[in-house]
This record gives structure tokens, C-alpha cells and sequence, in this order.
């Protein structure tokens, strides 16, 4: 997993990048995460890469996911560091899969497909 908030997103962030459903979803409390979250997880490795970097609020992140809302406990977390720029709206959280902006990234997956 890339960017993926596993304890939701706080709706002020999400309406900036989402539609009204999607928003709803995605909500720190919405019955979707819940879903996921309560589910038993499969017996398989669980890769999972947390963007930090970006201020947000008190916390750190990828400019839309909080580190501490991406962070999974049953998963191996790998964290990379990037920047935002909120004047721009360009945020880690999109930028995160840019090869030639991030290659740590691409070089995590890499390495973490060869797993057996």
C-alpha cells in the first residue's frame, strides 16, 4: 500500500480532493474504513509506505494522510520523507510516485516484490 489512510482522513483535508462519496468513505469514522479495518486480514505480507514531510496541523504526513492515520500495525511501514507545496497545491501525497521525483519508492517496491 501507498498513501493509503488506514485510519481515515480529516473531511476538510478530503474536499479539496474528493468527491462527496468518496469523502464520506474515507471519513476517520466512516462506515467504509470500519469495514476494512474490523475484517480479518489475509495470511500474507502487508507492505505498506507512509509520505512524511509535510506539516499537518500538530502532526506530520503527505499533505493529505496523516503519518499516525496511514501507520497499520499489522503491516511492515516503511516511511519516506518528501515536501509539499500548498501554494502550488502539490502535495507528497501525489507526488510520492513520481520516479524521478522519489526514486526510494520505486526502489521500495522493487525490493519488496522480490520478497518471497
Amino acid at each position: 500500500m501507498i498513501t493509503i489512510p488506514n485510519h481515515g482522513i480529516e473531511s476538510s483535508i478530503c474536499s479539496v480532493f474528493g468527491e462527496v462519496l468518496e469523502c464520506r468513505d474515507m471519513a476517520q469514522d466512516g462506515l467504509f474504513l470500519n469495514k476494512l479495518n474490523y475484517a480479518k486480514l489475509p495470511n500474507i505480507p502487508i507492505y505498506n509506505i507512509i509520505g512524511t514531510g509535510c506539516k499537518m496541523g500538530n502532526e506530520t504526513g503527505d499533505g493529505v494522510v496523516t503519518k499516525d492515520s496511514a501507520y497499520l500495525e499489522e503491516a511492515d511501514n516503511f516511511e519516506v520523507t518528501g515536501s509539499c507545496d500548498e501554494l502550488k497545491l502539490q502535495y507528497f501525497h501525489n507526488d510520492i510516485l513520481n520516479p524521478i521525483k522519489y526514486p526510494e519508492v520505486y526502489q521500495k517496491i522493487k525490493e519488496l516484490l522480490k520478497k518471497k
